[in-house]
C-alpha cells in the first residue's frame, strides 16, 4: 500500500493585534455597530497632527444691505413729510404784496415827514372838469376813493376843482421847484406834448391840505417821449434840493416849505422819482408831510402826491407803485 504522508493540521495563526486606523473600518462590535472610537482630536481633519483651521466668515449678503439701507431712507423720508404735513401753513405770512387795492403799511410815528400844506383849508382849482368818457382808460387806472381811504386809515372827500383832465392852477416860487412840491400842474404841463390827462383830490376832515392826496396820469405820445418829460423833471427837481418854495393856491392861501433830496429807482414797475417837502420853517411836530413821487410805465406817466398829519413817508410812493402795476 502506498502510503501518503500524514497531513499537516493547517493552524490557523491569529495575527498580532493593531491599533485601529484611518485606514481600514473597525471590526464589528456587538449588535453589527462599530466599536466607539476614541473622540475627535483638536484639528482638521479630525485627527492628531493637524492644526484646527480657521473658520470662513460668514457670506456677506450686499443685497440685504441695500435693502436696510433703502428701508431706512424710506422711514427718515415718510417721517419728514409727516412733520410738514402736521405743521400745515404755520410758517405761512399773512402780510401780502401792496396791489392797487390794498393798504400800505404807515411807517413808524417817529418818521421824520414833510408838511406840504398850510394849517389852514386852502382849495386848489383845476382848469378841466370831471373826466370825460375819452379818458376813461386812464380813469381806470387811478384808484377809488374806498381804496384810498383804506390806504389813508381814515376818511376823505374829493377836492373841489382838482379833479378833471386838465392841470391844476396851482403856483410855486421859484418855479423850477414846482415838480417837487405840486402834482399835475399847469406850470409843468403846458406847452408839454402830452395827449391825455386825469386828475383827481381828496382832501381829509375839515378839508385840510395837511391830509390830501392828488393823483393824476398823464399818457405820452410814446414811451421815449414820456422817458424824455420824466428825465427833464429829474434836472429840475435835483436842481432845487433843499431850496426854500412857496406855494400859492387860487383862493390867496400860501404855504412855505423846504425841499429835499430826490430818489430815482428803476424796476420791473417802472422808472420813479420821489421827494419829500418839509415845513418851513420845520414845526416842532415834524411827523407832518408830504411824500412826493412820479413815474412812468410805457408811455404812461404817474404823477401823485401823498400828505398826512401822522406821517407821510412812504405813502406817495407806494401809491405811485400801486398805479404802475394796474398799468398794462
Amino acid at each position: 500500500m502506498h502510503r501518503h504522508p500524514p497531513e499537516e493540521t493547517a493552524t490557523m495563526s491569529t495575527p498580532p493585534h493593531r491599533p485601529w486606523s484611518h485606514g481600514a473600518p473597525p471590526p464589528p462590535g456587538p449588535y453589527g455597530r462599530p466599536p466607539a472610537g476614541p473622540p475627535p482630536q483638536p484639528g482638521y481633519p479630525p485627527y492628531p497632527g493637524y492644526p484646527q483651521a480657521p473658520l470662513p466668515p460668514p457670506p456677506k449678503n450686499k443685497r440685504v444691505w441695500v435693502w436696510v439701507a433703502v428701508g431706512a431712507v424710506s422711514a427718515l423720508l415718510m417721517a419728514t413729510v409727516l412733520i410738514v404735513l402736521a405743521r400745515g401753513d404755520r410758517s405761512g405770512s399773512d402780510s401780502t404784496a401792496a396791489g392797487p387795492s390794498t393798504t400800505v403799511s404807515a411807517p413808524p410815528a417817529d418818521t421824520a415827514g414833510p408838511d406840504a400844506g398850510p394849517s389852514s383849508s386852502p382849495v386848489s382849482t383845476s382848469a378841466g372838469s370831471p373826466p370825460e368818457s375819452g379818458n376813461s382808460t386812464l380813469a381806470g387806472y387811478l384808484q377809488t376813493r374806498e381804496q384810498l381811504e383804506e390806504r389813508m386809515k381814515g376818511p376823505l372827500t374829493p377836492s373841489a376843482g382838482e379833479s378833471g383832465t386838465a392841470p391844476l392852477a396851482v403856483t410855486v416860487t421859484p418855479p423850477e421847484c414846482t415838480g417837487n412840491v405840486i402834482p399835475a400842474t399847469a406850470t409843468i404841463y403846458s406847452g408839454i406834448d402830452y395827449t391825455d390827462m386825469v386828475v383827481q383830490g381828496f382832501r381829509g376832515p375839515g378839508n385840510s391840505v395837511t391830509t390830501n392826496v392828488i393823483e393824476a396820469v398823464v399818457r405820452f405820445p410814446d414811451a421815449a417821449a414820456a422817458k424824455r418829460f420824466l428825465n427833464d423833471q429829474y434836472a429840475d427837481m435835483s436842481s432845487c434840493v433843499y431850496k426854500a418854495v412857496t406855494v400859492t393856491y387860487p383862493d390867496g392861501a400860501t404855504f412855505d416849505g423846504k425841499t429835499t433830496a430826490v430818489g430815482k429807482n428803476t424796476d420791473t414797475e417802472g422808472d420813479l422819482l420821489n421827494t419829500i417837502v418839509f415845513p418851513n420853517p420845520l414845526p416842532a411836530d415834524t411827523g407832518k408831510g408830504c411824500d412826493r413821487a412820479l413815474g412812468r410805465h410805457d408811455a404812461v406817466i404817474v404823477d401823485v402826491a401823498v400828505c398826512r398829519d401822522a406821517g407821510s413817508g412812504g405813502y406817495g410812493t407806494g401809491l405811485a407803485r400801486a398805479i404802475l402795476r394796474a398799468i398794462d
